[in-house]
């Protein structure tokens, strides 16, 4: 004889820590854990909110860094990268990736 033994969920503590049970409630509370794992956080616009001692950046810098990126680009970037060659600081060659 085999026993089977399948893993379920009895209930799932919500938002407020009240303990749900019924089905359509942990369905609920599990699609808003994952919305809100995954829901992007918005970008700050410019570096406005930083501390003082970070030093601005020219506008003419920050239009290059704003620019939008085409697909050559991105092909020449990624193709620039030797296979076993040193990418950054991060050590890891084009390769891992």
């Amino acid at each position: 004889m085999i026993r089977r033994r399948y893993n379920k969920l009895e209930g799932l503590k919500g938002d407020y820590g009240i303990w749900m049970s019924d089905k359509r409630n942990m369905k609920a509370i599990v699609i808003s854990y994952f919305l809100t794992l995954f829901f992007a956080q918005p970008i700050l616009d410019r570096c406005d909110n930083l501390p003082c001692y970070f030093h601005g950046l020219a506008d003419k810098m920050y239009d290059y860094l704003h620019r939008v990126i085409n697909e050559e680009d991105v092909k020449s970037a990624i193709f620039g990268i030797g296979g076993l060659k040193d990418p950054g600081p991060n050590g890891l060659p084009a390769m891992f990736f």
